[in-house]
């Protein structure tokens, strides 16, 4: 497998849609995208020759002008938002914690769709709190990665990205799928984690990572965040071949009709 060198930097404005081709043909690609210190970083590979190609980015409207055209991808973004916050969160997200087990902790229980509106903390908790009976309430944590739910949210109801070529998927639950559907007890963060990971990564067709890990500052992408976008790349991959999962097998959809599932 070859790797290319990573190329940063945002693209010019979005075309309207994600153009996906078909799984045939000599240069088709897939891709994961996960968030980074820099704004994002995606892992892309195409399907006839192995190669994996890494970028850096600044907002999700470029994908639509990426010279591959993916024909999938996977990123590790809530897509599709309830209207009312409920216990646990949505249920995707609540299946994913039953199978992650040990690493139920990294799925988060996102806001309702006012709440992913609101301009600062105190609003977004207020709002999410009015929307449930039982007033469930909205963690800092969360609350700091709502700019990046909402960019995702945005380009996908302005139609300028097609649902059905970017799906939701979590890291945790890509790298159990390649485990046996078993999630690896060691943190992403520890050294130990990331060599599991990356173990498992070059037994599934990803082996050239390991010579992108320390390309960029960590100012601009940790480790773990290269390593999550690889898995995720994988996620696509299969979701395009048919050999996909979701949580739940059949998706919800929220009121603007995106689907709410977990691919893994």
């Amino acid at each position: 497998m070859r790797v290319t060198r990573p190329r940063s930097g945002a693209t010019p404005k979005a075309r309207r849609h994600l153009q996906p081709r078909q799984a045939t043909g000599s240069d088709v690609w897939v891709g994961g995208i996960d968030g980074c210190p820099a704004g994002w970083i995606a892992c892309l590979q195409n399907l006839r020759t192995g190669l994996l190609r890494f970028r850096i980015f600044g907002t999700i409207a470029c994908i639509a002008r990426w010279p591959e055209q993916p024909a999938m991808m996977a990123i590790d973004m809530p897509i599709g938002f309830a209207d009312r916050a409920e216990r646990g969160g949505r249920r995707c997200e609540r299946e994913a914690r039953a199978l992650l087990g040990v690493r139920a902790s990294s799925v988060f229980a996102i806001p309702c769709r006012a709440a992913i509106l609101a301009t600062s903390y105190a609003d977004a908790l207020r709002l999410n709190r009015a929307s449930s009976p039982e007033s469930i309430g909205l963690s800092k944590q969360v609350w700091n990665i709502v700019p990046k739910m909402r960019e995702v949210d945005e380009v996908l109801r302005a139609g300028m990205v097609d649902p059905q070529r970017l799906l939701e998927a979590h890291p945790e639950l890509a790298f159990a799928r390649m485990n046996g559907d078993r999630a690896l007890k060691e943190s992403k963060r520890a050294a130990q984690g990331q060599r599991g990971r990356l173990t498992l990564l070059r037994s599934h067709g990803c082996a050239a990572v390991a010579r992108i890990l320390d390309a960029y500052p960590r100012s601009a992408a940790s480790i773990d965040d290269i390593l999550d976008a690889t898995a995720l790349c994988r996620t696509a991959r299969l979701a395009l071949e048919g050999k996909g999962r979701r949580l739940p097998a059949e998706p919800e959809h929220d009121s603007f009709g995106l689907p709410m599932a977990i691919a893994w």
